[in-house]
C-alpha cells in the first residue's frame, strides 16, 4: 500500500505454496517470498486474474498498480505478515460472532413442539428449507409486476441461446458483501455456532471448501477440517432482496425468464446477440446491483447451460456445445441429469449403470422395462446433450404443503392434534396466498427407528434415521379451509 492509498500488486518469485493459499492469493492478496499472506485484500477483478487458476507458481515480475499511485509495496517480513493475518481472522471471528448473537434464531434456546406453544410459526420463519421452497411465491409475485412475456422466439433448436445465471455461493456472499472483514477467509453460514456443532452447514464459500467443507456437513466435522472457519446466521430478508435485485437484471434483459431457486434461474436470450457479451454485461450489471457474484453458462438447452455454468465457476461464463456435452456427460453419473432422483439411480445401479456412457450402452427395452418408457427415453436424449424439456416459466402448482422434520416430540395425543391443528393452518395460508384450493389432502408421518447404529439415532431435537408412512384421503369438494383440512 503506498503512501497515496493505492494499492499496487506485484507478482514476486517465491516457492509453490499450497492450493488454498493460491486461491487467496487469485483474489487479490499480497504474498512474500515464503509463500506467507500479508497486507490486505484488493476487490479489484483484475487482480483476480493475475494468477493462473492451475498455477501454484507466477513466473512475471511485473507490478499492476490500482489506483493513481505505480510505487512498487513493500515486500513484509513473514513473521508481519502472519502478524497481520492473526489479527485480521480475530477481527472477522468478532465479526461473526457478533452476528451470530444478534441472529433472532438464536435469540432464545432451540425449543422442541412440546416446549413451545409457537413452535410451528417459529419453525417457518427459522427454516432454511422453507424459504428456498417459498421462494417460488416470491418469483411469481415479481412476475405479476410485470406483462405477460411474448411467445419465445421461433429459432432451430440448436441455434437458441439459454442463459444458465447462478449465484456464487449466495448465502456466503450476501454475507461478505455486508461485513468485508469475512473476505478471503473461510466462511460458512449455519443456525449456530455451539460448542456441540451440530448445526448444519448450509453454504460455504470457496475457502472453505478448499479445505473439504461442503454444504450439508455438520459444524463439527467441518471444523475439523478447517478449525478457523467462520460461520454466520442466515439472514433470509437480506436473500430476498439480493435475489429479487437479480432477478430483475436478468428481466431488464430478457422477458424469457424461467426461476429455478433463490440464487438461480434460466434466460432465453435468442435472436438478442452474441451469449458471451451479453453474459458479461449480465454478470456487471447483477454485480452492480446486488454486490454479489453470478456465473452464467451459455447453451443450446437448458441442460447444456448448467454444464457450462461448472466450467464458469467462480465469478464467470462459458459456452458449451453439445458435442463438448457429449464428451462431458460421458464420465459422469447419470444422477447429475434433472429428473433422477434416488429411485431411478438405485435402479440404474442395478443395471451396472454409473456413467452416462455405461446408460447409452444399456439395451433401451431394458431401461425402458426398468424406469418406464418415458424416462428412460428422456436420460437417453439428456445422456446424448439433448434436453427436450418444455419452457415453462410458471408451471401450474400441483400441491402445496408444511413439512416439518424438527424439533417434532410429542408425549399425548392432545399434542399431535394441537401440533396437526397448527400445520392445516399453515397450508391454508399458503394456499390462500396462491389462490388455490385442492380436495386431495396426504399426510406424511416420520416415525423413529429403534436399535439403530450409534450416531444414527434420534437425538434431542433430530429425527435420526426414520420409517416413512403415508396416508391419502380425496375429500368430495376442494377446499383450503384449515378446519377441514386439519380434521
Amino acid at each position: 500500500r503506498s503512501a497515496g492509498g493505492a494499492v499496487a500488486l506485484r507478482c514476486l518469485p517465491f516457492h509453490p505454496i499450497p492450493p488454498v493459499y493460491t486461491r487467496l492469493v487469485r483474489q487479490g492478496r499480497w504474498l512474500n517470498v515464503d509463500g506467507h499472506l500479508c497486507s490486505v485484500p484488493c476487490s479489484d477483478i483484475t487482480c483476480r486474474r493475475t494468477y493462473s487458476p492451475t498455477s501454484a507458481t507466477p513466473s512475471c515480475n511485473t507490478v499492476m498498480t490500482l489506483g493513481i499511485s505505480s510505487e512498487t509495496p513493500p515486500t513484509l517480513s513473514a513473521s508481519a505478515c502472519e502478524t497481520c493475518e492473526v489479527d485480521r481472522l480475530r477481527r472477522a471471528q468478532h465479526v461473526a460472532r457478533a452476528a451470530l448473537r444478534a441472529s433472532s434464531s438464536r435469540a432464545q434456546p432451540q425449543r422442541s413442539s412440546r416446549e413451545n406453544a409457537q413452535f410451528v410459526a417459529d419453525f417457518f420463519s427459522a427454516s432454511r428449507l422453507h424459504f428456498i421452497g417459498s421462494w417460488k411465491g416470491r418469483f411469481e409475485a415479481l412476475c405479476d409486476t410485470l406483462p405477460p412475456p411474448p411467445p419465445l422466439p421461433k429459432v432451430p433448436e440448436s441455434e437458441r441461446v439459454i442463459l444458465h445465471i447462478d449465484m456464487d455461493c449466495f448465502f456466503c456472499s450476501v454475507a461478505v458483501r455486508d461485513k468485508p472483514e469475512l473476505l478471503g477467509l473461510p466462511l460458512a453460514v449455519s443456525w449456530s455456532d455451539d460448542q456441540r456443532g451440530s448445526a448444519e452447514i448450509a453454504s460455504a464459500n470457496y475457502e472453505a471448501r478448499a479445505f473439504g467443507v461442503h454444504n450439508g456437513m455438520w459444524v463439527k466435522s467441518a471444523k475439523e477440517k478447517c478449525p478457523n472457519l467462520l460461520i454466520v446466521p442466515y439472514e433470509f430478508e437480506k436473500y430476498a432482496s439480493t435475489a429479487e435485485a437479480m432477478y430483475i437484471q436478468v428481466m431488464n434483459v430478457t422477458p424469457h425468464v424461467l426461476g429455478v431457486s433463490v440464487d438461480e434461474c434460466y434466460a432465453d436470450i435468442s435472436g438478442l446477440g452474441d451469449g458471451l457479451s451479453i453474459a458479461h454485461t449480465l454478470r456487471s450489471q447483477i454485480k452492480s446491483a446486488t454486490g454479489c457474484n453470478a456465473s452464467i453458462g451459455i447453451g443450446s438447452s437448458r441442460l447444456l447451460a448448467r454444464l457450462a455454468t461448472a466450467r464458469a465457476k467462480p465469478n464467470g461464463q462459458a459456452r458449451l456445445s453439445q458435442a463438448e456435452a457429449v464428451e462431458q456427460l460421458a464420465s459422469m453419473p447419470p444422477s447429475t441429469l434433472p429428473g433422477v432422483g434416488p429411485s431411478q439411480r438405485d435402479k440404474l445401479e442395478q443395471l451396472g449403470v454409473s456413467t452416462c456412457a455405461q446408460l447409452l450402452s444399456v439395451e433401451v427395452g431394458k431401461l425402458r422395462s426398468a424406469l418406464g418408457a418415458k424416462t428412460a427415453d428422456k436420460l437417453l436424449a439428456m445422456a446424448r446433450g439433448r434436453d427436450t424439456r418444455p419452457w415453462e416459466p410458471r408451471p401450474s402448482r400441483k400441491s402445496v404443503g408444511a413439512q416439518a422434520s424438527w424439533g417434532v416430540r410429542f408425549a399425548t395425543w392432545d399434542e399431535v392434534e394441537a401440533f396437526a391443528d397448527d400445520l392445516s393452518a399453515e397450508v391454508a395460508r399458503r394456499m390462500e396466498a396462491a389462490s388455490v384450493r385442492g380436495r386431495s389432502i396426504c399426510v406424511k408421518l416420520w416415525r423413529a427407528m429403534q436399535n439403530v447404529p450409534a450416531g444414527m439415532s434420534k437425538g434431542s431435537m433430530g429425527h435420526g434415521i426414520c420409517d416413512h408412512l403415508t396416508r391419502t384421503i380425496s375429500l368430495a369438494s376442494f377446499t383450503a379451509e384449515q378446519a377441514v383440512i386439519s380434521r
